[in-house]
């Protein structure tokens, strides 16, 4: 939650054709470190239930009066986020204060209906997905579906178990690994990360699981694959989500990235070269930002994907300077 509370927001995995509701606070939106699964709150609808700080006040007063008594820095904390700190975050304000309090609930739920018919009249799916093709790495599947003006199609895509790649700074330079692609023929220098699971089969089977959580593997991994390549070992503490990159509709392949801190020590024990169980070679160095732009912008960090996500950060730290 917001400041020092160390509450968590957990929602489930729900079927691409069910709509999920949720209530929660501002910590929604106020710290998304605290989301999970990271994804959850990527195609949400946020409804803000707003009422005016001084209306709020009143109901607390009235709803907790002990808490006045004997909690006043409670109540204070409680007050002093205002209302109006959610409006540049919420998709759509519910005024619940007023003559129009009583109306409140019969009218969001009956938004949500809405909402619910509007999503089942856009596309509807028709039967599951049909696997037509699986191979060590990727999966080729089919899905028919009807549109809102009655046409029926087959959707089709292709799927792969999801990546992880993880940039490791220690505030003034940025790990990276220079690999020799064969797929380009050319070097390129990359994050250090891999594949979230060892197989495909693995990953089809545990993902639908409503159980599974997939930021606990991913983050596994990215840990697992730092090692890996680079032979540094960082404490599970030290990687926090940075940014989810999702591939596409007709393309499923996931890359979860992650920030890990890293001390002077582990810059002056970096190795020369180190060669993988897969038997590639990497080659980690660190950069300075300014040179690791540089090998953004000139094509040398050759996913595209990779090279968004070092600029973004890499910019945002000298916005905030």
């Amino acid at each position: 939650m917001e400041g020092d509370r160390e509450e968590r927001y957990g929602f489930h995995c729900t079927p691409s054709n069910r709509l999920a509701v949720y209530s929660g606070n501002n910590a929604l939106y106020d710290n998304l470190d605290s989301i999970e699964p990271r994804r959850a709150l990527q195609n949400t609808l946020m409804l803000g239930i707003y009422a005016p700080d001084d209306v709020r006040a009143a109901r607390l007063q009235y709803r907790s009066p002990d808490l006045f008594t004997d909690h006043p820095d409670e109540v204070a904390y409680r007050l002093q986020d205002s209302s109006d700190n959610m409006l540049p975050y919420i998709h759509v304000v519910v005024n619940n204060h007023g003559e129009l309090e009583p109306n409140v609930p019969t009218e969001v739920i009956r938004l949500i209906e809405l909402i619910a018919q509007t999503r089942r009249a856009s596309v509807e799916i028709l039967e599951p997905s049909r696997e037509q093709y699986r191979g060590r790495l990727i999966r080729v599947a089919t899905q028919r579906v009807r549109f809102s003006n009655g046409k029926e199609s087959t959707f089709e895509f292709a799927e792969r178990s999801p990546g992880v790649r993880t940039l490791v700074t220690d505030g003034k330079k940025i790990l990276l690994t220079k690999e020799w692609r064969s797929e380009t023929a050319s070097w390129d220098y990359r994050l250090p990360g891999g594949k979230v699971f060892d197989s495909l089969g693995e990953y089809l089977a545990m993902k639908d699981r409503p159980d599974f959580d997939i930021n606990v593997k991913a983050a596994e991994a990215a840990r697992k694959e730092l090692v890996e390549e680079t032979l540094l070992n960082l404490p599970p503490e030290a990687f926090h989500p940075l940014h989810l990159s999702i591939c596409g509709a007709t393309v499923i392949w996931d890359l979860h990235y992650y920030l890990a801190h890293a001390i002077q020590a582990d810059i002056d024990s970096r190795p020369i070269s180190v060669q993988t169980e897969e038997g590639e070679h990497t080659h980690p160095e660190w950069f300075t930002d300014e040179a690791v732009k540089a090998l953004c912008l000139n094509g040398a960090v050759q996913e595209d994907r990779t090279a968004a996500v070092l600029l973004r950060y890499i910019l945002s730290k000298n916005a905030d300077k």
